[in-house]
């Protein structure tokens, strides 16, 4: 069996991030942590990423300005961006999607769910 996909989950709320990290490395899936948008691209410094888990609503850089800046790089243009967020108005769904997410996880969140929607991203 192949090496399962890197995931950055970026939350500025910690008991979210590791929930979010339990979750996935039972799934075998290799999870790093970024507080905000900055700390995300200081881990991309370091780390090839193959899917992004990422919350709008972020001091420092949020996250609408995180994908702008991880869609810059060459390398993630296509990579998957989803949105792990309260909000769920479709002004929001539509403004990151325009800004190049690609899909969305509204908090609260089942088990299952998140599950699901990462692997339906990085098969």
């Amino acid at each position: 069996m192949g090496k399962k996909a890197t995931i950055l989950t970026v939350d500025d709320v910690e008991s979210m991030r590791f929930a979010i990290k339990t979750i996935l490395e039972d799934y075998d899936y290799e999870v790093l942590e970024a507080a905000n948008g900055r700390e995300a691209l200081q881990v991309l410094e370091t780390k090839a990423i193959d899917i992004f888990l990422v919350d709008i609503n972020m001091p420092g850089m949020g996250g609408s300005e995180l994908i702008h800046a991880i869609r810059s790089r060459p390398q993630y243009k296509t990579t998957p961006i989803l949105m792990v967020t309260l909000q769920q108005h479709e002004e929001y769904k539509k403004l990151c999607k325009d800004l190049g997410a690609t899909g969305w996880i509204c908090k609260p969140f089942e088990v299952e769910t998140i599950v699901e929607t990462v692997q339906k991203f990085v098969a």
